[in-house]
């Protein structure tokens, strides 16, 4: 997730302190209708990980 000055500004908030977070995304898998999934895929198909389409043949 990416936030950048211009989109805070537009959310009239000001932010008071400097955070540091991660998302790791490289663990969450979805399916192609959205459902998440609770690990790397096994079966052959299309999923999505880290907001790409990945095969796994």
């Amino acid at each position: 997730m990416v936030i950048t000055i211009s989109e805070i500004v537009k959310a009239g908030t000001i932010p008071t302190d400097i955070h540091t977070f991660s998302l790791s995304a490289d663990d969450k898998w979805y399916t192609l209708d959205g459902r998440r999934l609770s690990g790397k895929p096994t079966a052959k198909g299309l999923y999505i990980n880290a907001g790409k389409r990945v095969m796994i043949k």
